[in-house]
């Protein structure tokens, strides 16, 4: 009667360990099948090749767009550097403007 019960709980404790075994290595087969599916399969599905950005000497992008004008002329890259020049200039204008007039009191220790 002893060994019955023993044998019967060894059988059962194999049961669980294969259970778990077996969820271990599910859980690895699906984890793999996930990781090849985005790394191998999904970029086959967008086929549109990247687009590469121009870039200054600087190393700051430079935007191109298609747009065309009310004069039906398109806006290229030069005109695109333009206005990102006059960008530029005003950002420096209002970056020495923050650094004269409130960079001052936010590092007091007023403040």
């Amino acid at each position: 009667m002893l060994l019955e019960k023993l044998e019967e709980e060894s059988r059962a404790t194999r049961r669980r360990r294969l259970l778990i075994a077996g969820g271990f290595m599910g859980a690895a087969v699906l984890l793999g099948l996930f990781l090849v599916a985005v790394v191998v399969i999904w970029p086959d599905i967008d086929e549109t090749p990247a687009t590469a950005e121009s870039t200054r000497q600087d190393g700051s992008p430079v935007r191109v767009s298609d747009q065309h004008t009310e004069d039906g002329v398109s806006s290229g890259p030069a005109r695109e550097l333009v206005d990102d020049d006059a960008k530029r200039n005003q950002f420096k204008e209002l970056f020495a403007t923050f650094q004269a007039e409130i960079e001052p009191d936010i590092v007091s220790k007023a403040f």
